[in-house]
């Protein structure tokens, strides 16, 4: 039974979903030997809707790969962004972010309740942590 994507819960329940489709072995997602060799795991689900301006919100989980191998429990995390231009519709989306280097997930750690990631030739975003 599908949970509401605001509760802890539920944010799990979609990220395991997502996941589950991710490295299925009979879809061309993701190749397990690269999941195998990633250090942490974002999985946000996305609504963005815009005329003329747009808004986006999404929700989702955080996981980091511990030294034995297993992974931490979730952590929640949620984003928000706006934007402009020539735009007209809505669409929902799920994201799946492999972070592959154990320094870039220990230079995020989340010391702020909100940590604003600015980046030289990233996107630029804000992430809060619950």
């Amino acid at each position: 039974m599908k949970k509401i994507r605001t509760t802890m819960e539920g944010m799990i329940w979609n990220a395991n979903h997502v996941l589950d489709s991710a490295i299925d072995p009979k879809t061309n997602g993701i190749p397990r030997d690269l999941f195998k060799q990633c250090k942490g795991i974002v999985l946000l689900s996305v609504i963005e809707a815009g005329f003329c301006f747009s808004g986006n919100v999404g929700t989702g989980v955080v996981m980091a790969r511990t030294d034995d191998g297993s992974w931490s429990p979730p952590s929640a995390v949620g984003l928000a962004g706006v934007g402009f231009g020539f735009m007209f519709g809505a669409e929902t989306k799920d994201i799946l972010i492999l972070i592959m280097d154990s320094n870039t997930l220990k230079v995020r750690t989340f010391l702020s309740p909100t940590s604003l990631f600015l980046y030289k030739n990233r996107p630029t975003f804000v992430c809060r942590c619950y």
